[in-house]
């Protein structure tokens, strides 16, 4: 009986290879398989881009060998000549990773696994020269082991491959790729194609539907995101020429060479990349990070919406010495005190160090918290500010509404800068037009903006950054008792301190070099 169900056992395995082998020119032979072991059942390949739920199966399978020995697993690089550098394990060997895995996920069970075996490993793995430590994890599989990951990504080596340097699962099914050291694939001929993703419309993406990224501080056809930058975003690699979907016009696609020698698609002169924290093809976690990454609009440039605290604030206090400031204070004042002297405030935003040249801004809105108020309803006016002032240490006590004496540096209502120079009109040289109001009456939050004239001012600073000095904050100053108290950059309330927010779509000039990953990225889980 057991001698009938083995020679079964054989035959099927012989009809499911003839019948799902990929050779044209010849059937491949099917494997004689032991005793004990179970044929696997095999679905026929795509024949076509799988669908990103799919999980692809091998097209031949090679017999079993014993359960591989869980082990300390190493994970360093090989130079192989036709694919550059890439991870391999301690014995040299090719490894790949499956563009469909979901991060932290294996989809290869089974039959799959059978053609594509996962690196296994028993407690640490260790990285071999070339490999970021931080980046190696092990997640656990559906069968109970452990599986090693880079940057979030399963790693599996290929049955077929014979020896070290071997790299037959290279394109295998279109899915399957040797694997960068940034823990992205290394694709012969990458695929980029346009797909809808919820809310931001038509974006590229790659062969996989997985979200493709630009970088605001690149320059045109030139990648400035190295090191720990592109470990957070591996760069979309490619061997040969890119390929374009249907809605990729004809020179949209072309590549630009990176410091390490590799090749990275660019779109419109735009290098791509992934995100290493998406989970799945069709996640945009990446989209708005940093201000400065964005995915990459199929139609138009997309928007990036920026965030910004104030770099400098301070009150202006009328006297007629200018003798009081408040620049370090927890406020600001605008309107008439009930003894007739008015209060303006400064503020100013550093546009040049947050923004990339050449972008062009869409929208502008400030946000302030009004803390205190002694009167009703009034207006309150952004004037664009004529020269430069200076914030010094003074630190008016109490409700902070007298001011302090000046120190150096404060802006006064006599002074720019208490130590070197004055206003060419008391209270302040500002714009006679105003560039945004704001009715306020109780205390709470208000927004100026977004206007036209918000976006002139911010569009100007950025093109010329020399001529970046801040708006003015002038309230009414008709009658007594007008005064409105404002929460500075220095209040104690993170929550209350002035933000203005910047829309814009990024341009191709070159930009500060990118800061390292933040820590919730550094330390997520890869």
């Amino acid at each position: 009986m057991e001698r009938r169900l083995a020679f079964g056992l054989v035959l099927t395995a012989i009809i499911l290879a003839a019948a799902c082998g990929t050779e044209t020119a010849s059937t491949p032979k099917a494997v004689p398989l032991p005793e004990a072991t179970p044929a696997a059942t095999v679905p026929v390949p795509p024949t076509s881009t799988p669908a990103v739920t799919a999980t692809p199966l091998p097209t031949q399978i090679s017999a079993p060998g014993p359960t591989p020995a869980l082990v300390a697993a190493q994970v360093t690089t090989t130079r192989l000549p036709d694919l550059g550098t890439v991870l391999a394990d301690a014995g040299g060997r090719t490894l790949y990773l499956l563009n469909l895995d979901e991060r932290n996920v294996s989809t290869c069970a089974s039959g799959c696994a059978l053609t594509w075996p996962p690196l296994l490993a028993v407690g640490d793995t260790f990285a071999g020269e070339g490999v970021a430590a931080d980046r190696l994890r092990t997640i656990t599989r559906d069968d109970g082991l452990s599986q090693v990951t880079f940057n979030g990504r399963p790693l599996y080596r290929y049955s077929q491959d014979e020896k070290p340097g071997d790299a037959k699962g290279q394109t295998q099914g279109g899915v399957w790729f040797v694997v960068s050291t940034y823990g992205g694939p290394v694709q012969s001929n990458a695929a980029v194609s346009s797909a809808s993703i919820p809310v931001l419309g038509a974006m590229l993406v790659d062969a996989s539907g997985r979200t493709l990224y630009g970088f605001a501080n690149d320059g045109e056809n030139a990648s400035r995101c190295t090191g720990g930058c592109a470990l957070t975003s591996p760069p979309l690699l490619t061997l040969g020429d890119p390929s374009g979907g249907a809605s990729i016009a004809p020179g949209q696609l072309g590549t630009v060479s990176r410091e390490d020698g590799s090749t990275q698609v660019a779109y419109n002169g735009r290098p791509l990349y992934y995100y290493s924290q998406d989970d799945k093809p069709g996640d945009a976690k990446g989209h708005n990070r940093d201000g400065v990454w964005s995915v990459v609009s199929s139609e138009a440039p997309l928007a990036v919406s920026l965030t910004l605290a104030p770099s400098k604030d301070a009150t202006l206090y009328e006297d007629p010495v200018g003798a009081f400031a408040n620049g370090a204070g927890e406020y600001l004042f605008t309107g008439k005190i009930n003894r007739g002297s008015s209060r303006r405030a400064l503020i100013a935003f550093n546009l040049a160090g947050s923004i990339p040249p050449g972008a062009t801004i869409k929208s502008v809105s400030l946000t302030l918290n009004m803390s205190r108020t002694v009167a009703g309803e009034g207006l309150v006016e952004l004037r664009r500010v004529l020269a430069d002032w200076g914030e010094g240490a003074s630190d008016a006590s109490a409700n902070e509404g007298g001011g302090t004496f000046a120190e150096s540096g404060d802006a006064t209502w006599i002074h720019r800068n208490s130590d070197t120079a004055r206003w060419q009109s008391p209270g302040g040289d500002f714009s006679p037009e105003a560039s945004a109001s704001a009715t306020v009456a109780g205390v709470g939050t208000y927004t100026w903006g977004p206007t036209p004239q918000l976006v002139a001012d911010v569009q100007a600073w950025l093109d010329d950054p020399s001529a970046n000095f801040g708006w003015l904050l002038l309230g009414t100053e008709s009658g007594k008792q007008t005064t409105k108290r404002f929460d500075s950059r220095e209040n104690l309330g993170d929550q209350n301190r002035p933000k203005l927010t910047i829309e814009f779509t990024s341009g191709t000039g070159e930009g500060p070099e990118p800061g390292i990953p933040s820590p919730a990225e550094e330390k997520g889980a890869y």
